[in-house]
């Protein structure tokens, strides 16, 4: 059954998201489209009857004992976008200096702005998380080992990107290896990232680090403060740049931070399974 509701939660998300894309304007369909994991996940409990109680929802905050688990989302996001940003600014502006002396201002006061939005923006970084994070992977985790369970969701999670991909999105569309090679690093980039993600979510059993992650991520933009406004047609004109910054920033942060991740929760789960092995009783000694 647990299979079964995979397949179809899939279905239905795929549907969603490239039926928005197709049906409204690029700007709305982004905002909207965010929101199909949530949906999904709505109508499979539907469609299959699966009651979970609250706790298992992922509602809760859970704050008592996991402020520092929040505060890695957050810093996650800052530290992923600064090599990003550093990185692009070598490569696009090299001849350019580190930060322009007439962006300066414009970058200081748009930093508190960055991190403000983070947090409005959580609320609908809140729809994917709560499709990704609090259904496919604990259904994935019923039937799989944690290592397939990553492979898959991030090969679904990552083709979901599909139509932000074929427009350049990440990594670029006028390279020579376009558009594989973009769909194969998004997957790869969520598998880790996924790691990650679900790290957050297991330690605080709460989806609101997960979402500030993922919202950090989207919206603090620091390479937008190291380098000048980029053109409309930036994808298309500078796609061979945009995709080795990709692949020098995005994957290999993305893996390093996922396999410590996978590394830790593979501990606590085996600290777990020690503390709920029954222990046997000494034998009295004659």
């Amino acid at each position: 059954m647990e299979i079964l509701r995979v397949v179809i939660y899939t279905i239905i998300v795929m549907l969603l998201i490239f039926g928005l894309n197709h049906l409204l304007p690029e700007d709305s369909s982004t905002s909207i489209g965010m929101m199909t994991p949530l949906t999904a996940h709505i109508l499979t409990r539907l469609l299959t009857r699966d009651k979970t109680d609250i706790d298992g929802l992922y509602l809760r905050a859970h704050l008592k004992g996991n402020v520092k688990y929040y505060w890695y989302a957050l810093l996650y996001g800052v530290a992923m976008n600064l090599i990003g940003g550093i990185l692009t600014r070598i490569f696009i502006f090299p001849n350019d200096g580190f930060l322009p002396a007439d962006k300066l201002h414009s970058a200081l006061c748009q930093i508190p702005l960055t991190f403000s939005m983070t947090f409005m923006l959580m609320t609908i970084c809140l729809g994917e998380e709560y499709g990704w994070r609090a259904y496919l992977t604990p259904k994935l985790e019923t039937f799989l080992p944690d290592w397939a369970v990553f492979m898959v969701q991030g090969i679904i999670w990552g083709m979901w990107h599909k139509d932000m991909l074929d427009a350049g999105g990440n990594f670029g569309k006028d390279h020579a290896l376009y558009p594989w090679a973009n769909y194969v690093l998004m997957c790869i980039s969520c598998m880790f990232f996924g790691m990650f993600l679900t790290y957050l979510t297991r330690k605080t059993h709460s989806i609101y680090p997960a979402a500030i992650c993922h919202s950090a991520i989207d919206l603090i933009q620091i390479g937008a403060l190291l380098y000048p406004d980029l053109p409309e047609d930036f994808n298309e004109t500078h796609g061979e740049t945009l995709f080795h910054v990709g692949i020098l920033s995005m994957i290999p942060f993305s893996v390093i931070t996922g396999t410590i991740a996978f590394i830790l929760m593979q501990k606590d789960k085996k600290q777990k399974i020690v503390m709920d092995t029954p222990q046997k009783p000494l034998e009295n000694v004659a």
